[in-house]
């Protein structure tokens, strides 16, 4: 059917090679991965502009994302609120470009607040070290009609962020198909291994 997608979550890379006979897309989450999604990318760029700003509801979902990065009993109300305010500064700087984490790490670093020096150092390693992964623009094409999300390799110093970065993009796509009048299937392999 041309007006259906198959998404699938592949915790045990069993759909690589189907996907590649098919032309999918097959994306790698994972420290090392040459595959990056920008948890920061809005659905449509254009919506930084509109009156209709999904931005609180985004801003909402990134504060779980460093949450879960920095240990949710690491963070204090502080840390919350120089976190929404470096994030409203992000996309108030935007304009219509996608921002990423290493554009609001540069905004946080830029803060004269010592929490704001704190947060910057426990953040360091997921936006300028050995774990940006999540950093940087989005180079993965999710507009493949068979898209699978390989987590194989997604080791346990990302793998609640990589979920959820996952779910918030798998989330867009499926209200980005119904607005186009598209079914989205999601079939999520071994899914008793993503309740461990």
């Amino acid at each position: 059917d041309d007006k259906t997608d198959i998404i699938v979550v592949d915790p045990e890379r069993e759909f690589a090679e189907i996907c590649k006979l098919l032309g999918g897309a097959h994306i790698i989450l994972s420290a090392n991965s040459r595959h990056h999604i920008n948890p920061m990318r809005l659905a449509d760029a254009k919506l930084l502009d509109s009156d209709d700003k999904p931005i609180p509801l985004k801003i909402e979902f990134l504060q779980t994302v460093f949450e879960q990065l920095l240990g949710k009993d690491e963070m204090n109300s502080g840390q919350r609120s120089l976190i929404d305010r470096g994030l409203r500064q992000t996309y108030k700087e935007a304009k219509k470009s996608e921002p990423t984490l290493q554009d609001f790490y540069r905004i946080i670093k830029g803060m004269s607040d010592e929490g704001a020096a704190r947060l910057a150092l426990g953040l360091e390693r997921f936006i300028e070290g050995s774990l940006d992964t999540f950093a940087q623009k989005s180079n993965v094409d999710t507009g493949n009609r068979f898209t699978v999300y390989d987590i194989n390799e997604l080791g346990s110093g990302l793998k609640d962020v990589g979920m959820s970065i996952m779910l918030d993009g798998i989330f867009s796509k499926v209200a980005e198909n119904r607005s186009a009048g598209r079914k989205t299937i999601i079939y999520v392999d071994e899914f008793w291994i993503m309740m461990k």
